[in-house]
């Protein structure tokens, strides 16, 4: 991972949908939503080449983390679809976490020892962003 990289990463969810948890940097985020064709909503279908795991539900939980976030913004009054917005909100809230006193070394997700790799994977959704270094 480049330490001057913001990254993502699913690392639980309330449901039972299965993910992949790798993590994504921004800025390969960003030239997929580059590659989309103008004009075109962006999806999540055009997140999963950015994932080795096959998981169909990681590209759709990462939309939706990356639209919590501000990164994206619904697309007029469309059900399905999103343009992306101006990302100086969300760096700017980067830099500022940076230069805080959190930590910024992610945990490796931990697997209960009760747990099967099956078990451990169901129930998880939540993204968890991490920086190393400066952003961008």
């Amino acid at each position: 991972m480049a330490e001057s990289e913001v990254y993502f990463r699913m690392a639980a969810n309330t449901g039972g949908g299965f993910f992949s948890d790798e993590w994504v940097a921004l800025g390969a985020i960003q030239e997929a939503f580059d590659r989309q064709k103008k004009g075109k909503p962006v999806v999540s279908h055009i997140l999963f080449s950015l994932f080795q795991g096959r998981s169909l539900n990681t590209p759709a939980f990462l939309l939706a983390v990356l639209k919590a976030e501000g990164l994206l913004k619904p697309l007029g009054d469309r059900q399905r679809g999103y343009e992306r917005a101006d990302p100086a909100e969300f760096v700017a809230g980067i830099k500022k976490l940076i230069n805080s006193a959190v930590p910024q070394k992610a945990e490796e997700g931990k697997q209960s020892p009760e747990s099967t790799p099956q078990q451990a994977k169901r129930g998880k959704k939540a993204a968890d962003k991490s920086t190393s270094g400066s952003v961008l």
